[in-house]
Parts: structure tokens; C-alpha cells; sequence
């Protein structure tokens, strides 16, 4: 078979030279020329890859040494399950890994077989596309086979990818032994680059990887074999690399670079021969002689590369480790993206600059200037207040930017990035703003829609009114309902969850990825959990239940990949009872168990030795335990040292076992949603339900029964309790050798971002339906209104003095509350400087007067210290700013009676000019060109009434003539008097005439038929008001609405990271 497909493959090659040109070869070619064997078996893999005898044939060409696909390079894509299948025999046999990267044409392949024998395809041009395989069976004892790479060339014409070659090349460094560097001549400064930032983010995988690979650079068709001559690039290479400090990521000594003359040379070339004809090409017996020497350097450099980090996989676990890495280069897209290393540490001081800049132009002060801008605006209205501020701030931002890429010299490239990178995160602001500011004191768009539903039903109440159409009370009120029930309907309509949720996924993301960069994946992925949060809400689930569906979620994720990443196996400290006791994410059970039978071993191999495992009970309860080494007196320091290092030597033994658990253990699948991590050491779901857990309690830390609201502050806090866990994790990992591993660490953030987005959409949703109702519980008003003004002999003027007086009642209430959040703003700016730095320097200075508890306590637990002298002084600060919210409601009190004040003096007046029934129609005189009849001029004095007394109020003049649709009217002179004493009498404050006029913008009395009636109406409301502003709260607790103390106390307990050592609280003031 393998003969037959070795001629075929000859065949399908002689096929393909007679459509395409040797010119033509390197390009991408169409399917019907692209002829040859690789592409016969990668169709076979797709349509049968699990097909038995395709998977048996295939693993027979591998064994027999021929290349087999790795990573398809025309499509990227590496076909792992069925390598997986086809490798099987290979288990078990340990394996060198031995890759070769370098430019095209560089020689790679003919090098690869020229020293180990393998039957790379060699050609002018680019032959290797992707990457490729063969196997190399040994004769060794510490490895069986050889698998060696071979990758498509770097820095091609054709593909000009250069984010693919850096793939290429981390790919690479990741999962070799050794790396070939192969190149023409001298060392390219590109590829230098390239290799400094690849070995740069090889740091940065955060997967299981083979740790320090030995890099050989082979510097090929070298006249002069002198490497020495070559020493200046070759340092320059070695110092860029501690200077960045990756020494330890991969290693290169200048033992690790080498020369080769030229493979091949014509023969027959002398100074007389006819250059046009052909000459024989042999291969030059010097470069044969260098190669294989270069061989057993190699061998040799991996003879003590494998001493030292005593692990060599076979070839399943280096598959499953691969496709792993090939899959985090395809989720983190900024491994390979940079140019440099200085590409990549310029971007990450940007975006510092950007987080820090966009942290302060979205402040709460901007926030709440928006809320009060929004006021009273249609939808249409805010979205172009929204554009223009944000184009505003988008060109600042940008000017200052631009200032920065000067300064600091940024690439084009790195500058189109982070322009696009502020021009987004910007506009996802906005966008996620002009949700939460569109109505009054409103955080949600929902607000704004139910608002401009009102605005529609009252037009439409005022188009059948000007239409002149009377009706009975039956028909009003079925016109009415009709028209109510279409409206509210309509509102509904509006809310468009699926259009909201992915709205609240964005927003989300948008502000996570501000404090969130290495370990958040791109949005695609995470819009890959829209279905299942839509699933969630379409059944309604309780949030507990929501928890518990996504721990059962994000587990089943985080096993997909590894969850760990090993180290070099060098253990720091010996492990112990004590550790064990203060496990919160490893399984105490097991490793307890573990523990004591390992002590149990060692005490029966130690025979007259004993080793003791004592426990004492210390400060509070608190368990601790030592490990005491008895050792008999009569025995020398020698033995004893030696005595130890068994000790120490042992206890590594069980850390290296537990690590081997820990590396492979997985759960077990009972059925679709349930698994059984009892027999783990590492549960997932245990971190998984505690990152839930602390989100769940940061969003019901209000105290008050209500969430938090999702504000920038929040995420930035909730991705420090995330990285915090994530810190946590390792260092319980850390005598194991182990961490957690990016995926895992992506998984978690992942579940924040996810549990964020629900909680911002149940506020949303619940805002929108809250208002909703609002809206249905002002329907008896409207309709009373609307009946009194389309049937005849109803109380007009009743209805519209009660309307009036509660619209002007309910502003009120509105602007005690916007005016008590800015009083409790401006109060609470004296102490901005209020941190746990701040607090901690008072408590400092406590230090020679306090008592010995307390001393002890602020060392043991500073943050209980803090937050007790953060509560004292907050109890005097918020005293203070109680007196002024409570001489703030006397304000509006006050305001409230002088309005019915001037009610008063106003119906006194009206009282002594004429008869209530007739009063309208006799004060306002019509002009004798007026022909209109005696119905028409009543209903037009009727607004000039209306106008009379909002001008008295909004201001403070009373004219003498009114226009009403082009007719004119002129006020009785004794009325004129009246009215004008009455507003020298009772002139009413510049406040209360501020207030009334917003309120008219809310709702404007149209016209008044009988004065007396509406003012007596009004009158009537008097106690009912007064008592309904009393009883509205003037303190802090109920007032703010911002989560004020919540965010103070946030600042002032700081850092919630633990130091792995003493556990105390990071001291470092982050704010």
C-alpha cells in the first residue's frame, strides 16, 4: 500500500507540473490543479475520519516515516480527533519533540532530511504549507521516537501574514524540545524580533507547555564556517532576551549557534565553460560531514535538556497539549498580533492611558449630568444630545491620544489598533448611557419609552378634544379604553427582550474589557452563551436557580480544556498539615487522607525514626500543626543533615504524586447536567459556585434588600475579586508546581461577564415593567380628564385644578429627591480623599494611645480596625448631611404653602369682581371686529383664563390683553387692578415660579370655565399634599441613590487581596 501511494504521489505531482508552472507553484491554487497526496488524505479525513481502515492506513504511512499533516496551512485547522486515533499505537513511547522554523527558502526541510533521513518535500519556492510531521523510530533508552517538524516558511511573499508566522513560530516554542532556527547567511532582525516577542508571549499562554526549549540558530551557505564572526548579532540576541527578562522561557547560549556551508554545488564550472549549459548539481560532501556533526550536537543538547526537566511525553499527551495550545492562539488573538515586544509593552501602557482617561470622563458627576440634561426629552431628543456629546469626547479623546502616540513614538500599525480600540469603548459607553439617563433620576431607556407612551395617549386625548366631538359618558369611556389599551400594548411591543439582552451582553463586556485584558476572550465567544441566557429567561428562573444553571455551565466548560499548567518541578516549601487546614479550593478530605497515609509510609520506612504529626490549638481557635523531627541524639550533624534531605526528599515525592493527580484527574459524567468531582483533588465547580457566590454578595451589598446598580465602579471591583480568586487558587496550587491555566482563568471571567449581563438585564426588565405599571395606574386620572373634557356639563375645571395640584405635587417630590442626591454629592466632596490610605495614617497615629486588644487586632485583621474607624466617622458625616437634606425639606415645605398662599389671595380676588359663574366671561372683554359667536368667545376667555394664571405665577406680570387663535382680549380694568395688587400683595418667589413653570411643561391647564371652582379645588388638596411631602424621608439612607456609603466603603476597605504568605491585606492604596 505505502508503495502505491509513494508512486501516486509521484503521479499527482508529474500531473500538477503540466497545469501549473514552477512560478505558480508557491501560490494559492484552485482544487482543480492543486494535485497531490497531502490533499487526497486530508479529503479522506474529512469524509471518513471515522472510518477504521482509513484511520489504520493512515497510521501505517505515519509509521513508515512519511510527513503527515499537522496543521492544514491553507485553512488553519488542526484535524485532532482523528490524529488522535491514528497516533494510538504511539502511546506510551516516550518522544522528542524537535521543530524547524525559518524563512522560505531557507533550506528547512533539506536540512530536517539530510540529518535525520525523513522525506520532507523539497523545491524551489514554498513547498510546506502549515506544518507538518514525521516520525524518526530510535534506538535510545531515554526516548523511542523523534517527531520532527517542519513549518511553512516565515516572511513568504505569497501569504504576507505576518501574524501567521508569529503563530507559526509560538506554536512552535510551545510544544518542542528543541527549535531549529534555520536561516540564509546572517541573522534576519525581523525574525530576531519576532523570536523575542513569540518567546515573550509564550509567558503568556498560560497552558501546559514544554518548558524551556533549547534554541538552535543554524546559520546556512556560510563561505566562512567562523561563527565568531557572527558574535555581535549573536549577543544582541542573548541580551535582548534577559533584557526583557525571558531567559528562563527559552534557552539560548552561544553554544546554541551554529554555521553550515552550502548543501549543494554544481560541478563542470570553470572560467571557459558555456554558462548555458546545464551543469550537475551534487551535494557537497563538507556539508554532509557538518550536518551530521550538527545532528549529534543536537542529540546531545537534548540528552541534557531531558536530566533536567525529567519529563518526556509521549505522542497522544504532546496531540492533546497542542491542540490545546492551537487553541488558545486562536481564542487570544494578541499572543501573535505585535510586531516586538516594545510593540507589545507600548500597547499595554495605552491602554492603561485609555482605561485610566475613560474612568474619568465617565464619572458619577457625568453620569448624573446627563440624567438631569435627559430630563423631559423625547427618545429621538437624547439620542442626538448622546451623538453630540459623544462625538465631542470622542475627538478630545482622541486629540489627547494622539498626543501620547507622538510622545511616545507609536507605530502606524499599533495607532490604527488603539484608535479603533478607544473610538468602540467609547461608543458602547454611550450606548450603555442613553439606557441608564434617559428619563429623570432613571437609569434605564425603559423609563423614557413608558414616558413617551403617556406623551402619545395624551395626545391622542387632546386630538378627539380640538375636534369639537361630544359624547356620552359610555362612549368616552369606551373611547377611552380603546385608546389606552393600544398604547400600553404598544409599550410593550417595544420591549424587544432578545434586542435588550444582547444590548446588556455589550454593555457588559464593553466595560469588563476596560480592567480585563489578558484573560477575557473576544465578544464572539462570549455572545456564544446568548442562547443559553435567553433560554434562562424565557423560563423564568429564580436567580438561585440561575446560579446553579451556570456552576453546571462554566464546570462542563473548564473541563473541556486543561485546567492547570505545570513549572519546572522545584518545589519551594515542604508541604504540610497546616496547609491542608486552610484549603478553601483544593479537596481537604482527600489531600488530608493522602497526607496521612504518606505519613504513615514514612514512619514505617524510617524504622527507629519516628515522625510526628502534632496539632496545637492557637490565638481564637485557630488550628495549627507542626511537623516535629525527632532524631536521636547520638547521631552526628552529617547524619542528621543527610536525615533531613530524605525528609525533604520524600515529601517532594508526595507533592509530585498529588501533582500528577491534579494534572490528568477528571470528573466524572453522570448524566447531561450533573458530574461527580468527589474523587478530585481540584474541583472546578468549587471555584466556579465561589466567584458566583461573591458576585451574588458585592450585588446585594447595599443594604438596603435592593441590588447594586451595574456601574463601571462595580465591574472594575467585581474583576478584582475575580483576579483575587484566580491569585488564591495558585497559591494553594503553588507547592504542587501548578497554576491555573489561561483557559480555566478565561472560563472565569467568562461566567462574570455572563452573571453581570443577567443581573443587568433583570434590572432592565424589572425597571421597564415597574414603569409599565406606573403608567396603568395613572389610567383612572387620564380618564376622568378625558371624560370631563369631550362630555358635556362635566367637571372640567375640578379635573383639571386636581391634575394640576398632583403633577405639581409629584415635581416637587422629584426635585426634593434630584436636589437631595446633589446635596449629598456636594457634601461628601470635602472627603474625596477618603481611602484606606487616608483612614489607615489616622489609625496610625492611634497606635501609642490605643489598648492592647485593639493593637492586636489591627495587626492580626487591619481591615476590621479600618472599617471600624470608617463607621464612627461616617456617623458624624452623615448626622451632618441628614440636617441639611431635613432644612432642604423645609424648603420645598415652605415653597408648597406659598403656592396655596397665593392660591388663597388669588380666590379672594376673584371672589369680590363678580358673580363665579359668569366671572370668566365678564372680566375678558372681546374687540368689536371679534364676529365670532357668544359659544366660541366663552371657550377662547376660557384660555385666556388658563393664561392669566400661569402668568401670574411663571411671570410675575399681568398683561392687559390676551391672543387666543388671532382674536384679541382685553382684561377688565378693575380686574387688571386686582390682579395687579394681588401680585404686589402676594408676589410669588422666583423658586416657586421656576417650579411652576416646569410643572406647565408636564401638563398645562388648557382653559378654566369657573376660576372660583378651580381655586376652591386646589385649596381642598392642601392638607393631603402638605402631609404626602412630610412623609417622604429626609435622611441618607432613604435619599441616596447613588449607593454612596456601599462605594465609600468599597474605597476604604481598598485591596482585597491576601498576601500568600501572612494572609494580611494588600496595604497598597489602588485608587
Amino acid at each position: 500500500m505505502l508503495t502505491c501511494l509513494e508512486l501516486l504521489g509521484d503521479e499527482l505531482k508529474k500531473e500538477r507540473s503540466k497545469l501549473v508552472s514552477p512560478a505558480d507553484m508557491a501560490t494559492q491554487l484552485p482544487i482543480q490543479k492543486n494535485l497531490s497526496l497531502e490533499v487526497l488524505w486530508r479529503n479522506a479525513i474529512v469524509c471518513s475520519q471515522n472510518e477504521p481502515l482509513v484511520i489504520q492506513k493512515y497510521n501505517e504511512f505515519i509509521k513508515a516515516g512519511f510527513p503527515f499533516e499537522i496543521v492544514d496551512g491553507d485553512n488553519f485547522y488542526f484535524p485532532y480527533s482523528f490524529l488522535f486515533e491514528a497516533l494510538k499505537p504511539f502511546c506510551n513511547h516516550r518522544t522528542l519533540v524537535i521543530s524547524v522554523i525559518g524563512p522560505q527558502n531557507s533550506g528547512k526541510s533539506t536540512l530536517l532530511n539530510y540529518m535525520f533521513g525523513t522525506l520532507f518535500d523539497v523545491r524551489d519556492g514554498r513547498c510546506t504549507r502549515g506544518i507538518y510531521g514525521s516520525f524518526v523510530k530510535t534506538n535510545r533508552t531515554d526516548f523511542e521516537y523523534i517527531l520532527l517538524i517542519d513549518t511553512e516558511g516565515l516572511l513568504s511573499i505569497e501569504r504576507e501574514d505576518p501574524e501567521f508566522d508569529r503563530r507559526i513560530v509560538l506554536f512552535c516554542l510551545a510544544v518542542s524540545h528543541i527549535v531549529l532556527v534555520n536561516m540564509v547567511g546572517e541573522i534576519s532582525t525581523t525574525l530576531q524580533s519576532m523570536l523575542t516577542l513569540c518567546t515573550d508571549s509564550l509567558e503568556k499562554m498560560g497552558v501546559t507547555r514544554i518548558p524551556q526549549p533549547i534554541v538552535h540558530f543554524i546559520l546556512n551557505q556560510k563561505a566562512d564556517l567562523n561563527i565568531e564572526n557572527n558574535r555581535a548579532a549573536i549577543d544582541r540576541i542573548i541580551s535582548d532576551l534577559k533584557k526583557f527578562g525571558l531567559g528562563e522561557s527559552i534557552d539560548i547560549r552561544k553554544e546554541t549557534f551554529h554555521t553550515l556551508p552550502s548543501a549543494y554545488k554544481k560541478e563542470g564550472q570553470t572560467l571557459i565553460s558555456n554558462a548555458k549549459l546545464p551543469k550537475a548539481v551534487k551535494t557537497a560532501p563538507e556539508f554532509i560531514e557538518c550536518v551530521q556533526s550538527l545532528c549529534g550536537e543536537i542529540i546531545h543538547s537534548a540528552e541534557s535538556y531531558l536530566d533536567r526537566v525529567k519529563e518526556c511525553l509521549d505522542p497522544l499527551q504532546w496531540l492533546s497539549s497542542s491542540k490545546t495550545i492551537f487553541d488558545t492562539l486562536q481564542k487570544f488573538s494578541d499572543l501573535t498580533y505585535y510586531q516586538d515586544i516594545y510593540e507589545r509593552r507600548l500597547d499595554d501602557e495605552i491602554r492603561e492611558h485609555i482605561r485610566n482617561d475613560l474612568t474619568k470622563i465617565f464619572s458619577a458627576d457625568f453620569r448624573d449630568g446627563l440624567i438631569i440634561e435627559s430630563s423631559h426629552k423625547t427618545e429621538q431628543e437624547i439620542h442626538e444630545l448622546f451623538l453630540s456629546k459623544q462625538n465631542k469626547i470622542q475627538e478630545t479623546a482622541r486629540e489627547n491620544l494622539r498626543a501620547l502616540f507622538k510622545l511616545l513614538k507609536v507605530p502606524d500599525t499599533l495607532r490604527r489598533r488603539t484608535e479603533q480600540f478607544l473610538s468602540v469603548q467609547i461608543i458602547e459607553m454611550f450606548n450603555a448611557l442613553q439606557t441608564s439617563t434617559i428619563a429623570v433620576n432613571e437609569r434605564e431607556r425603559v423609563k423614557l419609552i413608558v414616558r413617551n407612551g403617556e406623551g402619545d395617549l395624551q395626545k391622542l386625548i387632546q386630538d378627539v378634544i380640538q375636534s369639537g366631538q361630544q359624547m356620552s359618558i359610555q362612549e368616552a369611556s369606551t373611547q377611552f379604553n380603546r385608546m389606552f389599551d393600544n398604547i400600553l400594548q404598544s409599550i410593550k411591543r417595544r420591549f424587544i427582550p432578545e434586542k435588550r439582552l444582547k444590548q446588556a451582553m455589550k454593555h457588559i463586556f464593553t466595560n469588563y474589557n476596560i480592567y480585563e485584558k489578558q484573560c477575557l476572550p473576544h465578544y464572539a465567544y462570549i455572545a456564544n452563551h446568548f442562547i443559553m441566557l435567553s433560554n434562562i429567561n424565557d423560563s423564568q428562573l429564580s436567580i438561585d436557580d440561575v446560579a446553579d444553571e451556570i456552576v453546571i455551565l462554566f464546570t462542563r466548560l473548564g473541563y473541556q480544556k486543561s485546567s492547570v499548567i505545570t513549572h519546572s518541578y522545584n518545589p519551594k516549601t515542604q508541604y504540610s498539615i497546616d496547609m491542608i487546614y486552610n484549603l478553601i479550593y483544593l479537596n481537604k478530605q482527600l489531600l488530608e487522607a493522602a497526607y496521612t497515609q504518606f505519613i504513615n509510609e514514612f514512619n514505617r520506612s524510617l524504622g527507629n525514626h519516628q515522625l510526628i504529626d502534632r496539632s496545637q490549638h492557637h490565638n481564637k481557635g485557630k488550628v495549627r500543626s507542626r511537623l516535629n523531627l525527632f532524631i536521636p541524639p547520638f547521631r552526628e550533624k552529617r547524619a542528621a543533615k543527610q536525615f533531613q534531605s530524605s525528609v525533604m526528599i520524600t515529601t517532594e515525592k508526595f507533592q509530585l504524586a498529588i501533582r500528577d493527580h491534579i494534572r490528568y484527574e477528571k470528573p466524572i459524567i453522570l448524566e447531561e447536567t450533573r458530574i461527580n468531582e468527589d474523587s478530585m483533588y481540584f474541583a472546578i465547580s468549587r471555584a466556579i459556585a465561589e466567584i458566583i457566590s461573591r458576585i451574588r454578595t458585592m450585588m446585594e451589598s447595599n443594604g438596603n434588600g435592593q441590588m447594586r446598580q451595574i456601574r463601571t465602579e462595580l465591574i472594575q471591583r467585581i474583576v478584582g475579586i475575580i483576579n483575587s480568586l484566580i491569585i488564591e487558587v495558585d497559591n494553594e496550587l503553588a507547592p504542587f508546581c501548578l497554576s491555573l491555566s489561561l483557559q480555566l482563568k478565561s472560563t472565569f471571567h467568562t461566567c462574570a461577564v455572563i452573571l453581570l449581563t443577567q443581573y443587568y438585564y433583570d434590572q432592565q426588565m424589572k425597571h421597564f415593567f415597574q414603569t409599565a405599571s406606573e403608567l396603568d395606574t395613572k389610567k383612572d386620572d387620564l380618564k376622568s380628564y378625558f371624560i370631563s373634557m369631550v362630555v358635556s356639563n362635566a367637571s372640567i375645571d375640578e379635573n383639571y385644578a386636581m391634575n394640576f395640584a398632583k403633577k405639581f405635587k409629584e415635581h416637587l417630590i422629584k426635585l426634593f429627591i434630584q436636589e437631595g442626591q446633589h446635596t449629598i454629592n456636594r457634601e461628601l466632596k470635602t472627603y474625596d480623599c477618603l481611602n484606606r490610605k487616608w483612614i489607615q495614617d489616622r489609625c496610625d497615629g492611634l497606635l501609642l494611645t490605643s489598648d492592647h486588644q485593639w493593637l492586636l487586632d489591627y495587626i492580626e485583621n487591619p481591615t476590621k480596625i479600618i472599617e471600624q474607624f470608617f463607621t464612627a466617622l461616617w456617623g458624624h458625616i452623615e448626622e451632618a448631611i441628614d440636617q441639611k437634606l431635613t432644612d432642604q425639606k423645609g424648603f420645598y415645605v415652605a415653597r408648597l404653602n406659598e403656592f396655596f398662599f397665593c392660591i388663597q389671595g388669588m380666590l379672594e380676588t376673584a371672589s369680590k369682581l363678580g358673580a363665579a359663574a359668569t366671572f370668566v366671561n365678564d372680566v375678558f372683554l372681546s374687540e368689536e371686529t371679534n364676529i365670532l359667536d357668544v359659544n366660541k368667545n366663552l371657550i377662547n376667555k376660557q384660555r385666556c383664563m388658563a393664561s392669566l394664571f400661569m402668568k401670574y405665577f411663571t411671570v410675575n406680570d399681568i398683561p392687559i390683553s390676551f391672543c387666543v387663535d388671532g382674536k384679541m382680549y382685553r382684561l377688565r380694568n378693575d380686574a387688571f387692578d386686582a390682579f395687579r395688587l394681588l401680585l404686589q400683595q402676594r408676589r410669588p418667589s422666583q423658586e416657586l415660579s421656576t417650579m411652576i413653570e416646569q410643572t406647565s411643561e408636564i401638563y398645562n391647564v388648557s382653559s378654566i370655565g369657573n376660576l372660583v371652582i378651580f381655586l376652591q379645588t386646589l385649596l381642598r388638596s392642601k392638607e393631603t399634599f402638605l402631609t404626602d411631602l412630610n412623609r417622604c424621608k429626609s435622611d441618607f439612607k432613604n435619599m441616596d441613590s447613588q449607593e454612596t456609603y456601599v462605594n465609600l466603603l468599597d474605597k476604604v476597605r481598598g485591596c482585597q487581596d491576601l498576601c500568600p504568605c501572612c494572609r494580611r491585606p494588600c496595604d497598597v492604596d489602588h485608587t
